[in-house]
Order: structure tokens, then sequence, then C-alpha cells
């Protein structure tokens, strides 16, 4: 396997919550000491329900956060603790960030030629350069060259995104982080972007942090996976691995909960309880015990490690116990 592009280490970072002026309430723990590697031309997907910190942990390795601790690497080099300005200047031609929502990530009132170029400015090109890039990059995510001219009110939903895609695109990144990009999308156009993505990679040598609430499509684009809950890591390995033999109970909640098809799935059971607010995790503990059909007094009492797997890692004492 090629050395690590993307090396997450030990990354927490916390926010204040609501308390009015005279009072104070503690903080928001939303990523806990996560440490995660993303290989070079290769997807790591990273998986929780809402609110269980990916998306502030994927502004964090693009530098739209700042850990309270840990670091975020790039081929080595740290994105918050480096001296080199030259390095810290050719981070937006190195990473790129999807985002959720092609509708609000798009300026309504630039056509998409300019949106896509928009990444070029600082790049040093012509502006014949400029606009070919972007003639090519309308093609290859399937959209016609001439479509530069157009508004995005002018597109579909799953079109906007493809627009989206080229503008990552346009520097010509090593690195994209995916946060949510097919989420807001029908099921059939949900497909099409995925292949696009894929082919994409293929094509260009990408490398993708991909991130979903949805583990049918982190299985579908990912070759390693890793379980994310109330901002800590709960388990982590091969996709396959993952997908065939969930070691945590939550994994095997969010598998049950992907496959099943509708009220009339009687044979696939509802996830147990819901997620608690944060401020509940509080102490020693496992922070998904409330919810755990597996809990056990230990699982009340002390807090579990990441220990290693036969294919990753699992932070559980009742690990193992899952079909």
């Amino acid at each position: 396997m090629d050395e690590a592009l993307l090396e997450i280490r030990g990354v927490s970072r916390s926010f204040a919550t609501g308390g009015g002026l005279w009072s104070r309430s503690d903080p928001i723990r939303a990523v806990d000491g996560v440490s995660l590697s993303l290989p070079r031309r290769s997807t790591l997907g990273l998986v929780g329900e809402s609110g269980s910190g990916k998306s502030t942990l994927a502004r964090m390795v693009c530098r739209l956060l700042a850990p309270d601790e840990g670091d975020v690497l790039l081929e080595g080099r740290s994105l918050f603790r480096q001296a080199d300005k030259n390095f810290l200047r050719s981070l937006p031609r190195r990473m790129q960030m999807i985002f959720q929502d092609p509708h609000s990530s798009l300026n309504p009132r630039l056509k998409i030629g300019g949106s896509i170029a928009e990444p070029l400015l600082r790049l040093g090109l012509s502006p014949k350069q400029r606009r070919e890039r972007v003639e090519k990059l309308l093609t290859q995510v399937g959209l016609d060259a001439a479509d530069a001219g157009r508004y995005p009110h002018e597109f579909s939903g799953g079109q906007r995104q493809r627009v989206a895609i080229a503008r990552a695109l346009a520097p010509r990144p090593e690195l994209v982080v995916c946060d949510e990009p097919v989420s807001s999308l029908d099921a059939s156009v949900q497909a099409q972007t995925l292949n696009l993505l894929q082919d994409l990679q293929d094509a260009l040598g990408l490398s993708y942090l991909f991130i979903s609430h949805d583990l049918a499509v982190v299985g579908h684009m990912s070759e390693r996976a890793a379980v994310m809950y109330m901002g800590r890591i709960v388990e982590s390995g091969e996709t396959s691995s993952l997908f065939r033999r969930p070691l945590h109970p939550y994994t095997a909640m969010l598998l049950a909960a992907s496959d099943a098809t509708g009220p009339e799935d009687k044979n696939t059971p509802p996830p147990p309880g819901r997620a608690p607010a944060r401020s509940c995790r509080k102490g020693a503990g496992c922070a998904y015990a409330p919810r755990c059909p597996e809990a056990m007094d230990a699982c009340r009492r002390r807090t579990p490690e990441l220990v290693p797997t036969a294919s990753g890692l699992v932070r559980c004492f009742a690990a193992g116990k899952h079909p």
C-alpha cells in the first residue's frame, strides 16, 4: 500500500455551549482524540449519525477549524504547526472540499464557469487557460462546455453537485474531502454521482476522505471505514470485514438501519434508543452504553479504549458478539 497522504493524530475540538450572561455551561466535545490515516489514491469512509463529529473533523482537515489538541499532517507536514508559509499557501491547490448542499455552496449570482474558475485565480493561469480548464472539467463531470455560461438555478440538484465537484477538482488537488456529497440527492442521482467520483478518482489518482451517515454509500466508495460516535472512533477497519462482521454494537445498529427498506421490513430491528445529548457524556463509562443492548456493568463504569482486531480497531468491552 502507498504511504499515507493524510494523517490525523489525536485531534480534539470543543465548542462553548449556550449559557447566558451570568451562567456557564460545559463545552461540547465535538471531536475527541481521533486518529486516522489515508493512503494515496484510496478512499477512507467516515460514518456516523448526525452530530457524531464527522463534519467538524472534516473542517479541521481542511483548516477551516483549528484543533484544540492534536494535529493534521499532509505528507508528514503539519497543517497547524508549520512555519513554512509557502507550504500553507499551497494547501488550497492540494486539498479541496465537496459540501453536502450544492445549492448553498454555489454563488447564485455567479455563472458556473466563474464558480469553477474561482480556485484558479491564484494559480497564475491566463484567462484563456482558465477557460479551457473550466470547459474540460465540465466535460469530465458529464456536463457540456457551453454550460459555463449558465447560472446554478438553471440546473437540477444532481447537475449542481457535478458543478461543485468540477470546482473542487479545478486546482488539481491530491486530496478531496467529501462531506455528505450525495445525501441531498435522489437515489438514482446518488448512484450516478458516486460512480462519477470513482471514475474521477481512477482517472486523476485522487484520495478521498468520504463522510456519510449511510453505511451503504460508504461501502460502495471506500476500502477502509471508520465509525464515529459522539466525537470518538468506535470501530475502524477494512470495509468488507466491517460490513461482514461488525464488532461494535453501534456499527451493527447502523448496518441494520441501512438495510431496512421501510416500515414493511419486519426483519430489521429499529435503532435502539435515541442518541443522547452531548452534555450527557460525563465521567467514566462508554458513551453508547445507554443505547446498547449488550451493555454490562463495566460499560457504565469504565471507558473502553481502542484495541486492535484482526482487521482494524474497536472500542468495546462486548466486541465480537455480533454475527
